[in-house]
């Protein structure tokens, strides 16, 4: 059996969605305040009946928040304790209609606390348990099938318009003020508003409700996106293990620690994954220690620093490892250490070549680790100690190489083989808009390829080659890919290679998306959407179509591109492996009788199916050819 691993990074965000069903909706919102208008501008019942022929879902707009108590109510009860009914009582004459009870919208507006919806969010579960209940008897009463949450979020700040010396002058200003932040808590708010929605949609499910999000206009959206376990369910049915990632090491006691505590343990995200095995008892779930998430600026070798400290130090890395696995019921442990990385191939003029290979001469090849020879045997040691304190249990452990980590310093292929149940190989991110700054080319290519000069480790089957050379059991290798592309911003000197790689004359990393919020890097749905389609076909500037590449021989991936507009504007360069790319790695996996295919991560395949309809088609593609 080969296994399909899949990374939840938890600490990264993605949008969300309450619905499940697929089917095409004609959403129509109405404003119950229009059947009061007086002569032409007023909307009587029957017209709108006339137009429910068209429409699958009707919104009532729209109720408020007290303040304060934060429940439910009528912003007119006048018309609504009438009006609701009338409204609600058009399903017998339109039997497959759904009507929705909308909240907030533009209508509640509250000059004394016009903040009132984040205080909700921040007054926690008693204020959450007073909305529930007002509104669950607001909508059974008066027979709504669901509600529409419209919060009113603080929005962005508009744009303005600045003569010349206004413009010098924000610039100017802007050094000492730095950017205006909306809400200098919008990440608390994120996660109150995620937790507030999972205890509204819980409630509404047992009473046969359903629930809806609106975002109103120039409301920042990425302060509601989240993975929640409803979409990771769906995956698990397709994967043999899933990775969490991830938790770190202290840089003074060298003990594991959660980190994002509140996430993990305040707000039980151990525990609520850790409870899909029980509806999912094929998923052992590994805690993974380090990835790229345990950034510390101030001490970035601390993973070197543990290899190279006493044994105390080893040895509270073992018991705090184990002790977290063993309290929250993980089934192992995944080590992706964060071991000092390649130097980044750099773009030299034909001046600067000769100046590089002239000192070469002098001062040899650059060494990344002068010690990496007695790093590799400390490693063997800790390796060996951790296996021998999780074997009585039965604890798996695994162990993740990162990319652009030299297998061949820090690996003793034979010895690490024997003590871990299998390795996953990162084979991507081979080059990074932050590493190779100055070029594009593919990030995570199966094969090498051999023109423009390029470096022949940077693909996965050389990476896969030297650990079965080193006697690695194939069964034990592990194929990682990502589903996020990489992107590099594009100038008008890239313009002369037509878009194909190498490009170069590339200005690093091109604009973050909405969902990974990360500069030079998008997931699959952001990338899939830039693709040329029927919403983008006639759109201009920053919202025009890329031109995509496919990959017929299947050896290096597909990349899509726009080139830079005459103003150098713009241009934008993507490498990036889609669910045919998926079908071909898998294929390379049943070929060379690897151990599996591992994913990073779940958040950045199209888990929404918002691409062609199917919910986690990397993930999906994967399993298929396996």
């Amino acid at each position: 059996m080969r296994l399909l691993l899949v990374l939840l990074a938890v600490l990264a965000t993605s949008h969300w969605t309450f619905g499940q069903k697929t089917e095409k909706r004609v959403v129509c919102y109405y404003d119950a305040q229009s059947s009061l208008r007086s002569g032409f501008a007023k909307f009587p019942q029957e017209n709108l009946e006339y137009g429910l022929q068209f429409c699958t879902h009707l919104f009532y707009g729209y109720v408020g928040l007290t303040r304060e108590t934060f429940e439910m109510s009528s912003l007119n009860v006048d018309l609504d304790m009438f009006h609701f009914r009338q409204i609600t009582d058009l399903k017998k004459a339109h039997p497959g209609l759904k009507i929705y009870l909308s909240l907030g919208g533009d209508k509640d507006n509250d000059e004394v606390d016009p903040m009132k919806y984040i205080h909700l969010l921040e007054g926690g579960k008693p204020m959450y348990d007073n909305f529930i209940y007002s509104s669950l008897a607001m909508l059974k009463n008066n027979g709504f099938d669901g509600l529409d949450l419209a919060f009113q979020f603080p929005r962005n700040k508009p744009r303005k318009v600045h003569g010349t010396i206004g413009t010098v002058w924000k610039k100017f200003k802007k050094l000492f003020t730095g950017n205006f932040i909306v809400d200098v808590d919008a990440e608390t708010h994120k996660q109150q508003f995620t937790e507030f929605a999972k205890d509204l949609r819980t409630a509404y499910d047992r009473s046969n409700l359903s629930l809806t999000l609106t975002v109103m206009p120039n409301v920042n959206s990425t302060c509601l996106g989240k993975l929640l376990n409803p979409d990771l369910e769906l995956a698990l049915q397709f994967c043999t293990h899933l990775v969490y990632g991830y938790c770190g090491i202290k840089h003074d006691t060298f003990q594991v620690f959660s980190l994002n505590e509140d996430l993990d343990i305040n707000r039980h995200q151990f525990s609520e994954v850790l409870s899909l095995k029980r509806k999912y008892p094929h998923i052992k779930v590994l805690l993974s220690i380090g990835g790229d998430k345990d950034v510390d600026p101030d001490h970035p070798n601390k993973y070197i620093e543990l290899l190279e400290g006493e044994r105390v130090r080893q040895t509270a890395f073992i018991n705090t490892a184990y002790s977290m696995v063993r309290s929250y019921g993980f089934d192992g442990i995944d080590l992706a250490f964060q071991f000092p990385k390649n130097k980044p191939r750099k773009v030299h003029s034909d001046i600067g070549m000769a100046w590089k290979k002239f000192k070469k001469i002098f001062t040899g090849d650059f060494i990344v680790d002068p010690k990496a020879g007695e790093h590799k045997e400390q490693f063997t040691s800790l390796l060996r100690d951790l296996k021998n304190s999780l074997r009585p249990d039965g604890y798996m452990l695994t162990l993740t190489v990162l990319p652009n980590v030299n297998s061949s310093w820090y690996f003793d292929v034979p010895a690490v083989s024997s003590f871990v149940d299998y390795i996953n190989i990162a084979a991507f991110d081979f080059l990074t808009p932050e590493r190779n700054p100055e070029e594009a080319d593919f990030t995570a290519p199966l094969y090498e390829l051999y023109e423009q000069n390029r470096l022949p480790h940077y693909n996965a089957d050389f990476q896969i080659a030297y650990w079965l050379q080193q006697t690695c059991p194939a069964n034990k290798l592990v194929l990682g890919m990502a589903t996020y592309g990489r992107t590099w911003k594009l100038t008008s000197d890239s313009n002369a290679s037509g878009g194909v790689p190498v490009v170069p004359a590339t200005d690093g990393a091109a604009d973050s998306g909405m969902q990974s919020q990360t500069p030079g890097l998008l997931s699959w749905p952001e990338i899939c959407g830039k693709l040329p389609n029927a919403k983008n076909a006639y759109l201009k500037g920053a919202d025009a179509p890329l031109n995509r590449v496919g990959d017929p021989t299947k050896r290096y991936g597909a990349y899509a591109y726009r080139l830079a507009d005459s103003n150098g504007e713009h241009g934008i360069w993507i490498s990036y492996d889609d669910p045919e790319a998926a079908a071909n790695k898998a294929s390379y996996v049943h070929s060379k009788g690897l151990g599996g295919l591992s994913l990073f991560d779940l958040s950045y395949d199209d888990f929404r199916g918002l691409c062609n309809g199917d919910k986690y088609p990397i993930l999906r593609a994967a399993k298929y050819r396996l």
